[in-house]
């Protein structure tokens, strides 16, 4: 299988990690999910549950198809939906003081819910002739609906991840690549503060290192303007170094502008994050992050000195 970004059909105006098999679109991974890198591919095992909600397609007009879910709550939850030309009547029944559900019956047996989409489309469909979707009978065929998710493992030993190939930067020039998530609002004050402090010793490195400029990228899946609120904060405030920020790019073009020994990628760890993080460790690069849910840190391939000097300072913020 191959993970490439593409457009978020519940969001067309957001990208979305697609996963293809053979060259063919199998879904979008939840943003919530750990994923790998646009360009990766690996072997794994997808397995996905029984589908608990059937598709009816109207004899009348094939292009009207419902869908009916619920089933393995009801008299034919044991029954393998394969085409089957069968009536189904529509039943609406008020389950609470707000809420009303429709009730999809085979003569008197319930087969399931007639989902919320499919209401609102009969609903339009109706509404100009007058009638209600309450005692509708409908004749089609039935079908077992696609699953909704699937589960993925990967082989870890079988990833391969895309070829990037480094570009040369102006040696006086220190790299600072950003990767950051979607934090639970009773952690968001908190993450924005340690983000801020990790910055600004980024700066004092670049300093000390003797560099003329540092230079931030943000390759966030989600990038957000809070990073870029922080960072004009910090150009404001330091005058004894040019801060640019380059602002957001692609996960390549980041990792080709980490040249220097002294480079680092900050970032916050989340589901969302963590292949991105655990792609550019691989790699080599210098990183630290911050897990806002315990309030701790992870670092790979820093030098034992900068691990001592990130400890002592850690140990006073606290």
């Amino acid at each position: 299988m191959k993970f490439e970004d593409g457009i978020n059909p519940r969001e067309p105006t957001k990208t979305a990690r697609w996963v293809t098999v053979e060259g063919k679109k199998l879904g979008i991974i939840d943003a919530r999910s750990p994923h790998l890198l646009p360009g990766c591919e690996a072997v794994a095992c997808i397995t996905s549950s029984p589908s608990t909600s059937v598709i009816i397609t109207s004899l009348k007009n094939p292009e009207n198809q419902l869908q009916i879910d619920r089933i393995n709550q009801y008299a034919f939850a044991n029954h393998n939906w394969q085409g089957e030309q069968t009536s189904i009547t529509l039943d609406m029944q008020q389950t609470n003081p707000q809420k009303y559900l429709s009730f999809c019956k085979i003569g008197n047996q319930v087969l399931g819910v007639l989902n919320k989409e499919s209401v609102g489309f009969l609903q339009q469909q109706l509404a100009s002739k007058g009638r209600s979707i309450q005692g509708l009978t409908i004749v089609g065929t039935v079908n077992k609906a696609p699953p909704s998710y699937a589960d993925i493992i990967i082989d870890p030993s079988s990833v391969k991840f895309p070829e990037i190939e480094a570009e040369i930067q102006t040696p006086n020039v220190a790299t600072v690549v950003i990767i950051t998530g979607t934090v639970e609002s009773k952690f968001q004050a908190k993450t924005e503060q340690v983000l801020g402090n990790m910055f600004e010793r980024a700066i004092a490195r670049a300093i000390e290192s003797g560099f003329e400029r540092v230079q931030f990228v943000d390759i966030s899946p989600n990038p957000t303007p809070q990073i870029a609120e922080a960072l004009r904060q910090l150009i404001e405030k330091w005058k004894d170094i040019e801060i640019k920020f380059i602002g957001t790019v692609s996960v390549e073009e980041g990792m080709k502008l980490l040249t220097q020994p002294s480079d680092i990628v900050l970032g916050v760890k989340t589901a969302e994050t963590i292949g991105m993080i655990e792609f550019v460790a691989s790699r080599g690069n210098a990183v630290a992050t911050y897990i806002p849910e315990t309030g701790g840190f992870e670092r790979y391939n820093l030098p034992l000195a900068q691990k001592a000097v990130e400890v002592g300072q850690i140990e006073r913020e606290r």
